[in-house]
């Protein structure tokens, strides 16, 4: 019983961080200018380990809002990426 427990949390942490990117996603298609859901969706992408696919959103909220400083401080603070790996 305990090691059934043990294995569902992190199933179920993966099963609400995919419902945060399924809920981003969607408020990306009805505001596509919104550098806070592709900042959003980033953290989300980083936690799920999809880092080109964090990249990618940290980038396109950088170049929605270059002044969106919460962008490359998730990508840097949170992941250990720097501006650099950000924009190559």
């Amino acid at each position: 019983m305990w090691s059934e427990w043990v294995h569902a949390i992190p199933n179920q942490w993966s099963s609400l961080i995919e419902g945060a990117i399924a809920d981003y996603s969607k408020a990306i298609e009805i505001y596509p200018e919104s550098a806070f859901a592709y900042n959003n969706r980033g953290n989300a992408k980083g936690e799920l380990g999809d880092t080109k696919g964090a990249i990618a959103d940290f980038n396109k909220a950088i170049e929605i809002n270059p002044h969106y400083t919460d962008a490359s401080a998730s990508s840097i603070q949170r992941w250990g990426w720097t501006r650099y790996s950000l924009v190559s």
